[in-house]
């Protein structure tokens, strides 16, 4: 399977970085298609009573926190972070301390891989 993010933000959260970070969500939500605004609002959010019900920052929040994956450029030994990002269906995938898929993201073609490690059963 491979996706091109759906959302992707640079700017890391973190408290010297949360208001650029929220601006810049702000402004890759906003400049989606409708359709792909549809399928970003219809993902899960970890704990609704926390986001409001609009189409405002802290649903976007609770939204992105929820379904983002931190994406790192792999140097030998080393990893940097490019920021994070929700795709629409890689997203989806469940966490596992014994994965059978293994993910992978190309910088250069903007564009996120799964592939099968081992028997899905």
């Amino acid at each position: 399977l491979k996706e091109k993010p759906l959302v992707l933000v640079k700017t890391l959260n973190t408290p010297k970085t949360i208001v650029n970070h929220v601006a810049e969500l702000r402004g890759a939500v906003k400049s989606l298609s409708d359709d792909d605004k549809d399928i970003f609002y219809s993902l899960h959010i970890a704990n609704p009573s926390l986001c409001s019900k609009n189409q405002g920052d802290t649903r976007n929040m609770g939204l992105f926190h929820t379904n983002a994956i931190t994406l790192k450029q792999m140097d030998k030994t080393e990893g940097r972070i490019l920021g994070a990002a929700v795709f629409p269906t890689i997203s989806l995938i469940n966490h596992s301390c014994a994965p059978n898929v293994a993910w992978s993201f190309n910088q250069g073609r903007n564009e996120a891989e799964v592939r099968v490690i081992r028997e899905i059963s």
